[in-house]
């Protein structure tokens, strides 16, 4: 009876062999199409969330119009380690901090010398800035437009 089973039980072997090697082709395809998306979606340049387009350069080498990409956490200031540098004397080392949270930007001065400014009124605490508004460092005033 051993006999009678061993052509049958061959098969089953040869059958689950192609069945995993089946599997498997199948796993490498679809893992094949998911780099080439994500791939391509890397290729793509990301738009930044927000930008500061400059309405006063002061004392910086900036036009009127110029556009500064925001980024979640921006910080700007004189110094050359902060996201966006503004060469300006009124403004400080590190000035003021830009973030993103919870779909709402937030300005907050950095204990500034000269205050930050968020449409002429004074910065005392973080404060949630919107499409339009105008911050002042320093000489610079650049207005904030999202989307």
């Amino acid at each position: 009876m051993s006999n009678d089973l061993g052509p049958v039980i061959l098969a089953l072997r040869i059958g689950l062999i192609l069945i995993l090697y089946g599997f498997l082709l199948a796993v490498v395809a679809v893992v094949w199409r998911e780099l080439q998306v994500a791939g391509k979606q890397a290729e793509q340049p990301r738009r930044p969330l927000a930008r500061l387009i400059v309405i006063e350069s002061g004392e910086m080498g900036l036009k009127p119009g110029d556009s500064l990409d925001l980024q979640p956490i921006t910080n700007l200031g004189r110094s050359l380690s902060n996201a966006i540098v503004l060469p300006d004397s009124y403004a400080s080392s590190e000035h003021a901090l830009l973030t993103f949270r919870k779909g709402q930007w937030w300005v907050e001065d950095l204990n500034s010398r000269n205050g930050t400014f968020v449409n002429d009124d004074r910065l005392t605490a973080p404060t949630v800035i919107g499409n339009g508004d105008v911050l002042r460092i320093g000489q610079v005033r650049m207005r904030l437009a999202t989307g």
